[in-house]
């Protein structure tokens, strides 16, 4: 017999529709931005740094150990000076004022630095103290809940700052006063990296804290909200181990409410910068690049974007949202890290040091 070529249309259309998608998938758009950089590096003898704060293009500092030369070219170390600052044609020395729990003037290392705008920069030192610039002097004290050296700086406004150092220490300035927080961790651990991001109405404060020397690290989170620190993720008490990260954390970039970049390393194996995404269903699942020998020291950016990575052997290295560029250019001296960064949209200042040398590093993008 035959059939209908109408009924047999009709057949074939229905077969089709029954394995039919209902819905298309989501194809998440890529929003990326320009690899394209320039760079100048300037060397500041008989110098180490440590951080560095970009406000603008124009106004940037950088801190650390500073030792000029006197009239006849000796180092002068009775005037050392904390830091540098760019005004955007060159770098100039600032002495800065620190001192001891004696209300002493002391020259000691300047070890972080944060600012909210030209006229409201606040530096960490070595000494246990804070230094505040208000446009017009320095002023500085001594922080007596703090020991062992302040080393990391974060605030959301001049009266919601967080200060981090050696041991366990956290603490909170609300404009008056500190506080000293619960991080759940106590010393040999130290926290080593910190930054917070704004995101929906809630703020949050992540950290790394690690053991020195030893494969021992975790990833902390302190959400306005709870009003506590939380641990998200601890190698040696077993916390958050669904996540694929391995051996010490290093440093960690906070971009969206519960999303971030991370750096971690496994010595001898590879460094890989992670990405902890809730939004899209990786919970940490993604590792973007592995830097293979080139030990990833701290993670900054001004979006997700547009973030950069900066390590030993002058390792630089952009994500633009999709893929990374490392920028071999700068070298690959084992003996030069850049320890400090900080991201504008469409500049980069990173700093370091070499044996006898403190690094400068500025990247412009080519539009």
């Amino acid at each position: 017999f035959t059939i209908c070529p109408f009924l047999l249309l009709m057949a074939i259309f229905a077969s089709c529709s029954k394995d039919a998608p209902v819905t298309p998938p989501v194809v998440e758009p890529v929003d990326t931005t320009s690899h394209d950089f320039r760079w100048e590096v300037t060397y500041l003898e008989n110098s180490d740094l440590r951080d560095v704060f970009a406000i603008n293009d124009s106004d940037v500092w950088a801190v650390g150990n500073i030792i000029p030369f006197d009239s006849i070219g000796r180092p002068d170390d009775a005037n050392r000076c904390g830091a540098v600052h760019w005004d955007g044609t060159k770098w100039s020395l600032v002495t800065i004022p620190t001192v001891n729990s004696s209300n002493q003037v002391i020259k000691t290392r300047i070890e972080g630095v944060f600012a909210f705008a030209s006229n409201d920069v606040w530096m960490t030192s070595y000494a246990n103290s804070y230094a505040h610039w208000d446009g017009k002097e320095w002023r500085s004290a001594f922080i007596k809940e703090a020991s062992g050296g302040l080393r990391r700086i974060f605030g959301f406004s001049p009266k919601d700052i967080y200060f981090a150092g050696s041991g366990d220490i956290i603490l909170h300035w609300d404009g008056r006063s500190f506080t000293k927080m619960q991080s759940g961790f106590k010393y040999p651990y130290e926290i080593i990296d910190m930054w917070g991001v704004e995101d929906g109405g809630e703020r949050q404060v992540w950290a790394i804290a690690q053991v020195l020397d030893q494969i021992r690290s975790a990833i902390l989170v302190y959400r306005q909200s709870t009003g506590k620190w939380e641990t998200v993720w601890s190698n040696e008490f077993g916390i958050g181990l669904d996540q694929p990260y391995e051996g010490v954390m290093n440093s960690i970039y906070p971009y969206a409410k519960n999303s971030y970049l991370l750096a971690g390393t496994v010595s001898y194996i590879s460094e890989s910068i992670y990405e902890c995404r809730p939004s899209t269903g990786t919970k940490g699942k993604l590792s973007i690049v592995n830097l293979f020998s080139m030990w990833p020291y701290r993670l900054r950016g001004s979006a997700r974007n547009n973030a950069f990575v900066v390590g030993d052997r002058m390792l630089m290295a952009h994500f633009n949202g999709s893929t990374w560029k490392v920028f071999r250019e700068l070298g690959t001296n084992y003996a030069s890290p850049l320890r400090g960064l900080s991201v504008l949209p469409n500049s980069v200042f990173a700093v370091g040091y070499d044996a006898t040398r403190g690094i400068l590093v500025r990247g412009e993008r080519i539009k």
